[in-house]
């Protein structure tokens, strides 16, 4: 079970993309994949750190990870115009994105 602060942090970065105008790149479903698949963001960072911070900190720099993942997911679909569409399953987009990443 997730914790509401660690749900608030994913909501904070959709937030804060949406006051920037960066979330409005990202379409309805996108955004919907990102509430969804963020509970387990910070589970992945907390498992690599396990040993070098605590749960507080690896939510953070989850959340600060997870920022540019969704950023970088709005860029390339104002890049691709029709982008968004090519993508059948969002939540397995951005986890594969995230995990993708080389982080530490």
């Amino acid at each position: 079970m997730e914790s509401r602060e660690t749900d608030s942090y994913g909501e904070w970065v959709i937030r804060k993309l949406q006051a920037g105008g960066d979330a409005n790149s990202l379409p309805a479903e996108v955004l919907a994949a990102a509430r969804v698949v963020w509970p387990r963001i910070p589970a992945l960072v907390a498992s690599e750190i396990k040993a070098e911070g605590s749960t507080r900190e690896a939510e953070a720099l989850a959340a600060d990870i997870w920022e540019g993942v969704l950023r970088s997911v709005g860029k390339a679909i104002e890049r691709k115009g029709n982008y968004a569409s090519s993508i059948r399953d969002p939540e397995s987009y951005l986890l594969v994105a995230f995990q993708t990443l080389p982080l530490w």
